[in-house]
């Protein structure tokens, strides 16, 4: 009793791997409650370098942590009391020791992101070999615009502060006023 070779006791096992996916970021970012989104990096040769490589080697190399490198796969409430570190440390816990069923993805490892919204205020942690490294922009680096954007602000902040440092102050030519008593 199957189809195409698989029986059906089998196809009962696997066939949530074959649903729909879930769009995970819009869940997340669309929840008025606190929540969490986990994402991962996208399968491909273009991001294996970057897998399970902490943020120092990263930097080491001039490697960039890119949203657009990264799939969200799984969001929820935001349940765990106390401190970002707590909540951090607790969906460590959770997706490494007590998976939710539905959870597709790897056990959290160093390269995932964890995004938090907490109180309205969406924050982005790296998975690190230590720890969790705040990654301010994440979703904002996503948008080529918001890059591009980015780039000549800082190109042209740079380019003042340096035209300040190396231009010398002119002295004021200006006629001075008789003092008045």
């Amino acid at each position: 009793d199957g189809i195409f070779g698989i029986e059906a006791s089998e196809w009962e096992t696997v066939k949530d791997r074959f649903a729909p996916a879930q769009d995970y970021k819009t869940t997340f970012l669309s929840n008025s409650s606190d929540a969490y989104a986990i994402y991962q990096l996208r399968d491909g040769e273009d991001t294996a370098m970057l897998r399970f490589m902490d943020s120092a080697y990263l930097e080491q190399k001039g490697l960039a942590i890119e949203h657009d490198n990264y799939t969200a796969v799984y969001a929820g409430e935001l349940k765990t009391a106390g401190d970002t570190q707590d909540k951090l440390n607790d969906l460590y816990q959770t997706f490494n020791i007590n998976h939710p069923e539905d959870f597709r993805g790897h056990s959290l490892s160093v390269s995932d992101i964890v995004a938090l919204r907490q109180n309205g205020v969406v924050s982005c942690h790296y998975v690190d070999s230590w720890g969790f490294k705040e990654l301010p922009g994440f979703f904002d680096a996503g948008a080529p615009e918001a890059r591009r954007d980015v780039s000549v602000r800082e190109q042209l902040d740079n380019a003042r502060k340096q035209a300040a440092q190396t231009e010398p102050k002119a002295p004021d030519k200006r006629p001075r006023e008789p003092e008045r008593s």
